[in-house]
C-alpha cells in the first residue's frame, strides 16, 4: 500500500503479503468493477486523517492498495450483502 500526505507530499510505502481479499459484489455483474473499487485511491480525511511522520500532525492523505505479486492461490471472498 502507498499513502501520500497531501500537506507535504511525503509517500509511505508498505508491502504486505496477501493471501485473500474481500470484494463487495452487491449490484455487480462481474469481478472487474469490485476489484477496481478495491484498488482505487482512498481519501483519508476528517476523522480518518493520516498521522504523517514528516509533518508531525494529522493530515489529509491518499491511500492506494496495489497487488505487486499475487500468491499462487488467492482466496477471494465475495460479499453479496450490505453492511
Amino acid at each position: 500500500s502507498q499513502v501520500k500526505c497531501l500537506s507535504c507530499g511525503t509517500e509511505s510505502n508498505k508491502m504486505d503479503e496477501i493471501m485473500d481479499i474481500s470484494l463487495e459484489i452487491l449490484h455487480a455483474n462481474s469481478l472487474k468493477e469490485p476489484l477496481g473499487r478495491f484498488l482505487q485511491v482512498e481519501v483519508l480525511d476528517g476523522n480518518n486523517k493520516y498521522n504523517c511522520e514528516k509533518c508531525k500532525k494529522l493530515s489529509a492523505a491518499h491511500k492506494q492498495l496495489s497487488i505487486i505479486q499475487a500468491p499462487n492461490v488467492l482466496v477471494i471472498q465475495l460479499k453479496r450483502f450490505e453492511d
